[in-house]
Formats: structure tokens, C-alpha cells, sequence
């Protein structure tokens, strides 16, 4: 699952990445924890492109306002599954990223990794969305993981390389079984993971410390 992430990106790397223009003032975050309003990337019907802000944690358009938020969505059955379906349908959305965090239990501790691109540059995470009364809902959608995540953790969220941004976020592609093929682990030459203070724990623990490897402490 992917239960952190982090956004730190400039206004002008966003831009670049998605096309986007006018972007608000976004606040770099360090350890994003679900039930935040996060920044996401959508088209909607007749629109172009633009940022939307979402409460990360789903809840079905049927389901009651209590409802507990889904965080994140399996890729490989999100299509049929009743509270992802409409959403794999006609609601996908890019969640901007600078890099996540997985936790491996070691030497009976549970131990923190950043995992992000080799580069250091912005990427996106597969993402969908429910209209609610306030303010959007999301779920990141997660597959098997690639060689990097996978002495970590079993599962890592679904990368959409840019190339691949217009045919995920057009509306006009209601048939789920087009996009199937953008649901597959990232190529791990790419990326890169190192662990990092414990502190990361804690979603309080919001500070740029949070992405230093700890071997440079």
C-alpha cells in the first residue's frame, strides 16, 4: 500500500510537468498521511487540464458521509470492484509526488524508506476521485511492486510516466480496459530508495529531515 508521500516540488517543475498554468501556492510537504487535501491533476469533461484539490481517502458517491476514507486501491481489480469502477471509468486523476515512503520491519523495528526517482525530479501516481458535497475524495492505485520496492514492501502505487498523462486523464475513455496497461510496476532502473528517520511515523513529522538517508546523520 502507499500510506505516505511527499510533494516538495517547485511551482515551475509542477508546471512543467503537467502544463499546467496558474498554479496556486502550493506548501511542500514531507509526509503527506491520508485524510490530508492534497493537490491532484484532473481533466474534466469540456475542461482542460488543471489542479483540483482532493481529500486523500475515497468515499463512494453511495456510500454515507461517516464513511471511512479508502486510501488506496488495488490495480488489478479496481474496474469491478463497486467504489472504484465509475472512477476507473471517468474520474482518473495524476497525484503529483516528489517520492514516497514504505516501511520493512527490521531487527524487530519498523524502518522507513524513501523511495523516489533517481533524478530527483516530480512524478505522478495513478489516482481516482468521487465528487462529495465539500470537496473531492481520492485513492492512490497500487500494483506488484519492481525490483526496488520489492525487498521493502509488496506492493507500490502505479507511476504514469508523461508520455502516458493524456491517455489517463481523458474523460472521453470510459472503457477501464484502455488504460489497463498503465497499471504495471515503474521500471526500477529509474528509481532509487534508502531509509530515513523513524520520525517519518509520525504524519507531525513534517520537515525537509524527513528525505535525508540516515546514514548521512
Amino acid at each position: 500500500m502507499c500510506a505516505r508521500y511527499t510533494m516538495f516540488a517547485t511551482p515551475e517543475q509542477i508546471s512543467g510537468l503537467f502544463d499546467l498554468e496558474d498554479l496556486p501556492e502550493i506548501q511542500p510537504r514531507y509526509n503527506i498521511a491520508p485524510t490530508t487535501i492534497i493537490p491532484t491533476v484532473a481533466e474534466l469533461p469540456g475542461q482542460k487540464r488543471a489542479l483540483m484539490m482532493a481529500v486523500w481517502g475515497l468515499v463512494p458517491i453511495w456510500a454515507q458521509e461517516e464513511a471511512k476514507g479508502i486510501i488506496n486501491a488495488r490495480a488489478e481489480t479496481a474496474a469491478e470492484k463497486p467504489a472504484f469502477r465509475t472512477g476507473m471509468k471517468r474520474r482518473r486523476i495524476l497525484i503529483p509526488t516528489s517520492g514516497f515512503y514504505e516501511w520493512r520491519t527490521e531487527g524487530g523495528q519498523k524502518q522507513p524508506y524513501f523511495i523516489s526517482m533517481k533524478d530527483g525530479k516530480p512524478f505522478a501516481l495513478a489516482g481516482i476521485w468521487e465528487p462529495r458535497d465539500e470537496i473531492p475524495t481520492s485513492a492512490i492505485l497500487t500494483t506488484i511492486p519492481n525490483e526496488v520496492v520489492e525487498p521493502i514492501h509488496d506492493r507500490m502505487p502505479v507511476i504514469i510516466g508523461r508520455d502516458d498523462f493524456d491517455l489517463w486523464l481523458d474523460p472521453r475513455v470510459a472503457d477501464a480496459a484502455r488504460v489497463a496497461h498503465l497499471l504495471r510496476p515503474y521500471p526500477a532502473e529509474e528509481m532509487q530508495a534508502y531509509a530515513v528517520d523513524r520520525r517519518v511515523g509520525s504524519p507531525r513529522f513534517d520537515d525537509p529531515v524527513a528525505v535525508v538517508p540516515i546514514s548521512l546523520f
